[in-house]
């Protein structure tokens, strides 16, 4: 569950769907080689818990969870 909650708070999927209906786990080594690569240690459980604890602390200083606005119509200005 940490690697995983880990993994999504970064933005890294853990499964994905190659067909309709499909879903398939990512190996927990490509999950963490991923991590490594946006500079984040899960090489170890212990590892997964310092990261995990730190991107749950970045994530609830956040006053807004991460969001995009999509306007329609006419721009503020008019």
């Amino acid at each position: 569950m940490g690697l995983a909650r880990l993994a999504e708070l970064h933005g890294v999927a853990t499964t994905f769907s190659p067909a309709k209906g499909v879903t398939v786990a990512v190996p927990d080594a490509t999950v963490v080689a991923v991590l490594a690569a946006l500079d984040i240690d899960a090489s170890t459980p212990e590892a997964v818990r310092t990261a995990l604890d730190r991107a749950e602390r970045a994530a609830a200083g956040r006053l807004l969870p991460r969001t995009v606005v999509v306007w329609q119509g006419p721009g503020p200005e008019g």
